[in-house]
């Protein structure tokens, strides 16, 4: 199980980087398209309307208000690490449970010990990537100014 959680999480360290290196080619003109109709349309027997030009112009909202690919990428690790807050602060209120329900035992104490050590050390790794995500984005910031 452990071997199953670490190589994923292992390709997706690998993997995510490297969406930020593929272009897109995006489905849409450079100017709007227009069309225009002159000619006359009958609708009703002997009567005759005219159509005056209409252009008809659509455009498609962005639903996740991001602007480049970097910024999405930005917004999808902020997000996870978030998320890995909650996740530290799980662990360490289930390690002070297993504190609390050791009673004295020597090996749940040990237990309660190496989880609430690892959890600390979790925390570090999770802090430590945010900082070299904030140095990465103002280094990219900086010299795309």
């Amino acid at each position: 199980m452990k071997k199953t959680i670490l190589s994923v999480l292992a390709a997706a360290i690998v993997a995510i980087p490297s969406y930020g290196i593929v272009e897109f080619g995006y489905a849409q003109a450079d100017k709007p398209v227009t069309t225009t109709t002159d000619k006359p349309v009958t609708t009703v027997p002997d009567k005759t309307v005219t159509t005056a030009p209409s252009p008809v112009m659509s455009t498609l909202p962005n639903p996740l208000k991001v602007k480049s690919i970097s910024e999405l990428f930005y917004d999808i690790v902020d997000f996870v690490i978030s998320l890995s807050y909650v996740v530290i602060a799980f662990f360490f209120l289930l390690s002070g449970f297993k504190f609390v329900t050791a009673q004295g035992s020597d090996d749940k104490l040990g237990e309660a010990k190496k989880m609430f050590f690892n959890t600390v050390i979790g925390a570090l790794i999770i802090v430590g990537a945010n900082t070299i995500v904030a140095v990465v984005r103002s280094i990219i910031e900086n010299l795309q100014k």
